[in-house]
């Protein structure tokens, strides 16, 4: 009884290892990407969080982007920019992120056309 126990637990163990490196590896695990913000800005409306509550004196714009990386893979993600006195990204610039499966993790930050590497600016245009 005691071996079949010690089993059971052991097996548990891995498979909480294994969904935890998985969802480690989707949600920070990060890529180099690239996007082209669009040319029509999208309206500028009240910040509302999880439970779809008003915020008070916060505006946002809810970008769609599709990002490219160095290797030419393609993702679509959304992405809210939101604050006080927030602006609207530059129509037509290009910008970087790092984005993993689920989210985007740091960015997204202008960059020069030049920047970009061929085979994303490829796609981008």
């Amino acid at each position: 009884m005691k071996r079949a126990l010690s089993i059971i637990a052991i097996v548990f163990v891995f498979i909480a290892i294994f969904l935890g490196f998985r969802y480690y590896q989707d949600t920070y695990q990060s890529t180099e990407a690239y996007t082209m913000i669009p040319e029509k800005v999208p309206p500028k409306v009240q910040t509302k969080d999880d439970s779809a509550k008003v915020i008070v004196g916060s505006y946002s714009y809810n970008y769609k982007f599709k990002f490219v990386t160095k290797s030419g893979k393609e993702q679509t993600m959304k992405y809210e920019l939101n604050g006080e006195n927030v602006k609207p990204f530059k129509p037509g610039a290009y910008a970087k992120a790092e984005i993993s499966k689920t989210r985007i993790n740091k960015g997204p930050n202008y960059v020069n056309k030049n920047e970009v590497p061929s085979k994303a600016l490829e796609k981008l245009n």
